[in-house]
């Protein structure tokens, strides 16, 4: 990473920080994160990403309509099927060097404790979607 400074006073600086500042709270919901890791590894459907991040199928919907619209994620249609992506080479390597700081396995255990299984479904009930 290189140490070039950012004029942010410039109009196109703000820009980006408003930006960035959006993304973040997209991310910030465990459930709509943990959808973003499982995406790392390819399209997924719906209920491919249920299955795979233990959340229900009408939750995993209102995820990825929210991501859909901020444009994190992207779909396509395969026959009768939806498969959902991660929309831009940003997000995608912003997700992996979260799970690369995050997620790394101690030299001595086997689970990292970011598995894609853990039960998120009841995590910020009532919460903004």
């Amino acid at each position: 990473m290189g140490n070039k400074k950012m004029n942010l006073s410039s109009d196109e600086s703000k820009a980006n920080c408003l930006l960035v500042a959006d993304i973040l709270k997209t991310l910030s919901h465990p459930g709509r994160l943990m959808i973003l890791c499982v995406l790392l590894d390819g399209e997924k459907s719906v209920s491919d990403l249920e299955e795979l991040c233990g959340i229900g199928q009408s939750q995993v919907s209102q995820f990825l309509k929210r991501m859909q619209y901020e444009k994190i994620v992207n779909f396509r249609k395969d026959g009768k099927f939806v498969l959902y992506s991660i929309a831009d080479d940003k997000i995608s390597k912003l997700i992996d060097q979260f799970s690369q700081i995050f997620c790394q396995l101690p030299s001595n255990e086997s689970d990292s404790g970011c598995s894609p299984k853990p039960n998120v479904s009841d995590v910020g009930e009532g919460q903004e979607q």
